[in-house]
């Protein structure tokens, strides 16, 4: 690894890495070239934050370039992609890391070369970040616990479906949907599992849960593939009372909702956006960054009673 750092910082310096920081003018017309390295581009959300980031910088006016990288859920996969970025000489990187302990490593590689690092939806397990943005993840598991148990009559049994395990929305969603449903001591939780952020995968989860416990009366799947699969599976099996929760506001996921299939599912924003106008601060600051370190973003839940309000402004086009 320090033999890879010392090239990569070497062929840095080379090709002027983070020559902006010393420019005494910038304006949206300056050209800047700014990586997106994505975890997974099989997943709608993650292709839905790709179409936002092009859109808003389009919107601001923003003479950039916008490098797009798909890590495959590889770790080694998404470092050798922010390393290439380095050596293309990108002014900025957004990232939405894999998992959280194997991309610190490729943190301390961007930070070290004086390379702005946004990480977007996910956290790495170092501080060698610039801004990380998310939506309250814990929040998440909180708000679709509560509102699982309200329906149930605070008891029955449920079940939850992890997305990656390992990164840290995962575990934050977890930690949330687990504290907050110990609560209810007439709820037993009687499955967890992995469906990796895949809809089949999570279709494949669910048909395994309702093998084991066909009486289960709800289930949180952590985003709204997962949660659509779980749909099929228990529309195969004709377990159609129970009640599903999802996450990310497909457009897809309401429709669902209002035909009584899906009970609700969390607003998670893409906080490219956000990513943008922080980099924008960082640019016209002379290269440096003045605001909060971490930035987390209010998640509501959508459900029959309100998911008009979200359907033509929050809602993502999946």
């Amino acid at each position: 690894m320090k033999k890879i750092l010392t090239v990569i910082l070497v062929l840095a310096m080379v090709f002027g890495v983070g020559a902006f920081a010393t420019a005494e003018e910038w304006s949206y017309e300056t050209p800047m070239k700014i990586g997106f390295s994505q975890n997974k581009l099989s997943v709608a959300f993650r292709v839905a934050g790709v179409e936002q980031l092009k859109a808003y910088v389009a919107e601001k006016g923003l003479n950039w370039e916008i490098i797009v990288t798909d890590g495959n859920n590889d770790a080694s996969k998404q470092t050798s992609d922010i390393e290439d970025m380095i050596m293309q000489g990108v002014d900025a990187i957004i990232c939405c890391p894999v998992t959280a302990d194997t991309m610190a490593p490729a943190g301390a590689i961007v930070m070290e070369a004086g390379i702005p690092f946004v990480l977007v939806n996910r956290r790495i397990t170092s501080e060698d970040f610039t801004c990380a943005i998310t939506g309250s993840n814990y929040m998440i598991g909180q708000l679709v616990a509560d509102d699982m148990a309200a329906k149930l009559g605070e008891k029955g049994k449920v079940a939850l479906i992890e997305g990656t395990l390992g990164a840290s929305d995962t575990t934050d969603r977890t930690t949330g949907f687990l504290e907050t449903i110990a609560k209810y001591p007439d709820i037993e939780m009687v499955a967890q599992t992995s469906g990796d952020y895949v809809k089949d995968k999570g279709m494949a989860c669910m048909e395994d849960i309702l093998m084991r416990v066909p009486d289960l009366d709800g289930v949180f799947c952590q985003n709204d593939d997962m949660a659509q699969g779980a749909y099929l599976a228990c529309e195969a099996a004709g377990a159609t009372d129970v009640l599903i929760y999802g996450n990310d506001c497909y457009r897809s996921t309401l429709d669902m909702i209002k035909e009584g299939k899906i009970e609700g599912t969390t607003i998670y924003p893409t906080s490219v956006q956000a990513a943008v106008d922080v980099l924008i601060s960082i640019f016209e600051n002379g290269g440096v960054y003045e605001g909060e370190k971490i930035i987390v973003q209010d998640v509501p839940l959508a459900t029959i009673d309100n998911l008009d309000q979200y359907y033509d402004t929050l809602a993502l086009n999946a």
